[in-house]
């Protein structure tokens, strides 16, 4: 949740947004999962992993059926770290967060606001820095 204050007034809160929200949880996606030999054979599944298939095709199997385009990207996380990035527009800015802990920043002057020698920032901060960076090398168009 997240507090837009009057910057006139600080005593006065003029809205309260949803700023983040965590991502539904992910498996590795095994091969016999989506194999010609084994996509269709749930009886070579134990329950639990036939429920993991199912949880983690689910959403791109209806977007296919709907007609829509699904693009697959493999990520490895640095250290089994997670790291959500999400736009609050209300805020005009980029909630990075990592480790349970969110951070706003819309640019890398941003950053300062959150000290280097408080360690509760130390990861969001650097996904922060990361992230930052990526989008530096896309135009506005692009980032939109």
């Amino acid at each position: 949740m997240l507090e837009i204050y009057n910057p006139s007034d600080y005593s006065k809160l003029e809205q309260v947004v949803l700023a983040r929200k965590g991502l539904n949880k992910f498996f590795d996606l095994k091969l016999e999962y989506i194999s010609k030999e084994g996509r269709y054979r749930e009886d070579r599944l134990s329950e639990y992993e036939s429920s993991v298939k199912n949880l983690t095709l689910a959403a791109a199997k209806r977007a296919i059926l709907e007609g829509h385009k699904v693009e697959i990207v493999k990520t490895l996380k640095a250290n089994g770290e997670n790291c959500q990035v999400s736009w609050c527009p209300e805020a005009e800015a980029w909630v990075v967060a990592s480790k349970n802990v969110g951070i706003l920043v819309s640019e890398a002057a941003d950053l300062e606001l959150y000290p280097a020698k408080n360690l509760r920032y130390t990861f969001s901060g650097l996904m922060a820095e990361c992230w930052l960076e990526q989008i530096s090398h896309l135009s506005r168009k692009e980032v939109e």
